[in-house]
């Protein structure tokens, strides 16, 4: 079976045997394989868009091309029915007009808000996408309850991270049963030695060079650490839209220790980029009711504000070097 006829027959296939001999063409062709990439790539970027009703005229167009029902009424058979009567009466064009014809297909679906089936969403992928990223600006809150106290500490974040070279700064708002105590960090590191500069007590920790995973740390602080080295996808519990963008949603158990017996993480991944967006959690407070715990959002690659990772030793601060000696 050639490229031009898989592709067609993997949608249009009269008979099951043909589409099976169509999606295993296509399964087994490196060029077909890099067609159907572009083809999810397209699907992931139509499906960005937010729902519209149909306008008149496209509606008119649909009438002339494709042979639907009144204007204005939305076509009783399934759309592909459509594309499949197409085939039959122009067969002589169905070659040059299948990628209209399927273009045409999922705008409709779009329009008449049927969403698309949920792309795959690879562990490996999230990895990778991670692997491209060399500044992350991290803000939001994480909550938590002391049993022995009975006492709720809410942290609030403000992060910059740098991978190379070696940058973190962090502001945090520590809110206890109303109570605020406010801290920072800066960690500047080269191949030589690492400064912790800790400003509210005017003191600068210098150590061995500093070794952070960046992939590892923000794995972790997103929840799905323990599966950066898994096969297989993602579980996609369905698709949404966060501060205007879609994203695909993916709910995963949390480690008992952080937020419970029955606590649980909730990611917001962009469809294009397969970088996580925002991540939630949620457990049992104190009281035993089920409430939200954390939630982190995540900006890659952002221009961080000037003097952020830049530092030198303040005049007057206390140093303590912790290097091992000779």
């Amino acid at each position: 079976m050639r490229c031009e006829s898989a592709r067609e027959s993997a949608y249009l296939g009269r008979t099951p045997s043909v589409k099976v001999r169509a999606l295993v063409h296509l399964w087994r062709c490196g060029h077909c394989r890099r067609w159907r990439a572009d083809q999810q790539r397209m699907e992931a970027l139509l499906y960005s868009l937010t729902p519209h009703p149909m306008p008149t005229h496209v509606w008119r167009a649909l009438e002339e091309t494709l042979q639907v029902g009144p204007l204005g009424t939305v076509p009783t058979q399934a759309p592909s029915a459509i594309l499949f009567k197409v085939t039959q009466t122009r067969r002589s064009r169905v070659r040059k007009a299948t990628a209209v014809a399927l273009g045409i297909l999922v705008v409709l679906l779009t329009w008449l808000g049927v969403r698309p089936a949920s792309p795959k969403l690879a562990w490996a992928q999230m990895k990778d996408a991670l692997s491209a990223v060399q500044v992350v600006h991290i803000t939001g809150y994480v909550t938590s309850f002391s049993d022995e106290s009975a006492s709720t500490e809410r942290v609030q974040k403000d992060k910059w991270v740098r991978r190379d070279p070696l940058a973190l700064r962090e502001y945090q708002e520590y809110t206890t049963d109303g109570a605020r105590v406010e801290r920072a960090i800066l960690i500047v590191g080269d191949t030589d030695k690492t400064y912790w500069y800790f400003p509210e007590r005017n003191f600068v920790s210098i150590t061995e060079p500093l070794h952070i995973d960046l992939i590892e740390d923000l794995t972790t602080m997103q929840g799905w650490s323990k599966f950066q080295t898994a096969k297989g996808n993602a579980p996609i519990e369905r698709h949404g839209q966060l501060a205007g963008r879609a994203v695909l949603i993916v709910s995963l158990p949390s480690d008992p220790a952080l937020f419970g017996e029955r606590g649980y993480f909730r990611l917001f991944v962009d469809p294009v980029s397969r970088l996580v967006v925002r991540a939630e959690a949620f457990g049992q407070d104190k009281w035993q009711h089920q409430v939200q715990l954390m939630q982190l959002d995540f900006s890659y690659n952002a221009e961080a504000p000037t003097g952020t990772f830049e530092f030198a030793i303040p005049k007057g601060a206390r140093i303590l070097d912790k290097r091992k000696s000779g």
